[in-house]
């Protein structure tokens, strides 16, 4: 599904709509973005895609696998992110603080044209 040279996987999905949605950062700075099942590509600068790896670096959490269970809630959004060979899941009540900026950033990437 992705290209070997990606370095960071995002997809949310759920919410009211339940939709997927997906961005794969690769590390030349090209985006592929799946938005309602149309795809697209654009592209990053390089210090973009520095800010996300720091972002992510910086959280701690790329070391293994972690998963944040959903808190009560409704129409919550669960955010997949594979960097560095770990995957971390959390909800939208469950994203750690240290991992708000990178899912900022991602959410980010979803919507640029």
């Amino acid at each position: 599904m992705w290209a070997d040279a990606v370095l960071v996987e995002y997809a949310v999905e759920g919410g009211y709509a339940h939709q997927l949605r997906s961005v794969a950062v690769h590390e030349d700075g090209t985006l592929d973005v799946v938005r309602g099942g149309a795809r697209s590509s654009v592209r990053w600068g390089a210090d973009q895609v520095r800010a996300l790896v720091t972002e992510l670096e910086a959280s701690g959490l790329f070391g293994t696998d972690h998963e944040f269970p959903a808190a009560a809630g409704a129409d919550l959004r669960r955010h997949e992110i594979r960097y560095a060979g770990a995957t971390v899941v959390a909800h939208d009540t469950t994203v750690p603080p240290v991992l708000r900026a990178a899912v900022s950033m991602l959410e980010q990437a979803l919507t640029t044209r």
